[in-house]
Formats: C-alpha cells, sequence, structure tokens
C-alpha cells in the first residue's frame, strides 16, 4: 500500500513520468480520483509522480486534485523549452521567479524560500549545472526561434512552459512548499515540431510527427535533435531529483 506522500513530483505527460519512474523503489501504479502516476521510495522518502496533463488548463484541474493528496512538498518538474541562448538541451533550470500568461511581464509566483535554498545545495553539490531566472507559463507553445527571442526580450524570462504557474498558484492556495525543477528539451534555436491537432502526450500524435518529418530532411534533423535534448534532460532531472528529495525532507523534518 502506498504511503502518504512527503513529496509529490508534478508532470505534463507520460513520457515524463517513464522517465523519471526509476528513481523510485518498490514502485506501484496510482490510478485514483482522476489523478494518474506512480508511486514510491526515493532514499525512504514516500515520493509520488503524477500527471497533471498538457498545458493551464489540465494543470488547473490536476493541480486541485494534487494538492488534496496533503503531500508536505510539491516539486514542479519535466520538460521546458529554452529562451535564453545560454541555455542547452539537455540542461536543467531553478528559477527563482513563475510568470503566468495573465502577467508575462510580472510579477509573480516564487517558488518557497528554503526549498529552493535546498535545492540550489542539492543539486549543485551533485555538480548538476543549473541556470537561475525567470521561467514563464504560456497558453500554446512557442514554435519559432523567433518566436523565442522576441518573448526573451519582452519579458526577460530564460525559459518557458505550459504548467508550472498553475501549479504553483494552487500549492499557495493551498499552503503547499513548492518549487520547480525542469530540464530543457529544446533550445532558443530549435524549432519546435506543430503538432496541429495531434496530441503531443499520446503515441499517436508523435508517431504522426515521425511520419511527417521523414519526407523532409530539415524536420527530421530537427526532430532528432529534440529528441535527444529530451533524453538528456530526463537523465539529469533523474540525477538532480535523487540528490534533491532527500535533502528536501530533511529541511521539512528540520523545519
Amino acid at each position: 500500500m502506498l504511503k502518504q506522500p512527503t513529496v509529490i513530483l508534478t508532470v505534463a505527460m507520460a513520457l515524463e513520468a517513464r522517465g523519471l519512474q526509476h528513481i523510485l523503489a518498490d514502485r506501484q501504479v496510482i490510478d485514483r480520483d482522476g489523478l494518474f502516476g506512480v508511486g514510491g521510495h526515493v532514499a525512504e522518502v514516500p515520493t509520488w509522480i503524477l500527471q497533471t496533463g498538457v498545458g493551464p488548463i489540465q494543470a488547473r484541474k490536476a493541480a486541485e486534485k494534487i494538492m488534496k493528496c496533503e503531500p508536505r512538498a510539491v516539486i514542479v518538474t519535466g520538460l521546458a523549452g529554452a529562451l535564453s541562448p545560454a541555455i542547452r538541451p539537455g540542461g536543467l533550470i531553478l528559477p527563482h521567479e513563475i510568470r503566468s500568461p495573465e502577467a508575462p511581464e510580472g510579477p509573480g509566483l516564487y517558488p518557497a524560500p528554503t526549498l529552493l535554498a535546498t535545492a540550489r545545495a542539492a543539486v549543485g553539490g551533485s555538480r548538476i549545472s543549473t541556470s537561475t531566472g525567470v521561467l514563464l507559463t504560456v497558453n500554446k507553445p512557442i514554435y519559432r526561434p523567433h518566436e523565442k527571442s522576441s518573448l526573451a526580450a519582452a519579458t526577460g524570462a530564460i525559459a518557458v512552459d505550459m504548467e508550472s504557474a498553475e501549479i504553483l498558484q494552487a500549492a499557495a492556495t493551498y499552503e503547499v512548499p513548492a518549487l520547480v525543477l525542469r530540464g530543457i528539451s529544446d533550445g532558443a534555436r530549435d524549432s519546435l515540431p506543430d503538432f496541429g491537432h495531434r496530441d503531443p502526450a499520446s503515441l499517436r500524435g508523435q508517431l504522426g510527427l515521425a511520419a511527417e518529418a521523414l519526407g523532409s530532411p530539415r524536420k527530421l534533423r530537427n526532430l532528432i535533435s529534440i529528441a535527444r535534448g529530451t533524453r538528456r534532460a530526463l537523465k539529469t532531472m533523474g540525477f538532480a531529483h535523487a540528490a534533491l528529495i532527500p535533502a528536501l525532507a530533511r529541511t521539512l523534518r528540520d523545519g
């Protein structure tokens, strides 16, 4: 039987959950009350990885249910896209401010200071390179390099995602300490594939995109580049969370 979670990691897609679940011992599938994911332990710390779905609307719906699980802390994780050319695919970001689509120029939401300090020490102590700055949550994917450049110039954000602001807002409402740790799947100069009406979280959507890319060398190169960035990001996030979760548990216990 799963124990009450000390830490919950939220991810948007099953792809991310599968890429991180190897850090859990005694894994069990979670499928209850509209929540899906996997639970277990990281260094004996009860930890769940739960999927929110892609985008702010799905994240908002899932966040309410997640907070009612009464975790001691929440880590918003998974993949993000770089807006700053200095951040390479496969790297990590540990933002000190998260802005919403409604207020892209701020003010934003802020991770719990004690958790952020713990994360910086734990992840930095593991010699994992991380970048800090502003993370911007958006309503739709930012596909092209010129769009990324314009958004970076207008907001000062270093990276972009589609869920973090909603989850942090719910955590603040429920007074659950939270922070964001994301891996970079695509760089500022990469073009995201246009999924159109395909579901990016589904196998059918991913296979359809791959089939389309086979007819275009440029699209194929770009897709391979993002796939490599995604694999590196998930691997690095796994190392980071293995170091971070026990450190967070100690901080919560001592606090």
